[in-house]
């Protein structure tokens, strides 16, 4: 028997790689355990980012977390972005297996 799915928000940052530090850092502050960072190469308003160069390396950083959360994290990227830092912020409903049974080991 599957256990229940519990809904969560997946935060997907789009951003430049020199942006890595400063988010993290920033999601951390607001109790953010963990996260994924992926490579990115595309085009976009700001032109073609090969990836070949640092100035012009992307990367995607995945969050999952709950909404209380997710609406903290987001106070600080509207933040950078009135700051003039280039970025997007893509939420996306999600259900996740949960690491822990709810009420104990299943049986």
């Amino acid at each position: 028997m599957v256990r229940p799915l519990e809904r969560k928000k997946l935060l997907t940052i789009i951003t430049a790689r020199e942006l890595e530090k400063m988010i993290i850092e920033a999601a951390r502050r607001r109790g953010v355990g963990g996260y994924t960072v992926v490579q990115a190469s595309g085009a976009g308003a700001s032109g073609i980012q090969s990836g070949m160069l640092d100035s012009d390396s992307n990367i995607l950083i995945y969050i999952i977390l709950s909404e209380a959360r997710l609406m903290s994290v987001l106070e600080d990227l509207e933040e950078m972005i009135r700051r003039g830092h280039r970025l997007k912020a893509i939420v996306s409903d999600i259900a996740i297996l949960p690491r822990k049974p709810a009420g104990g080991p299943l049986g």
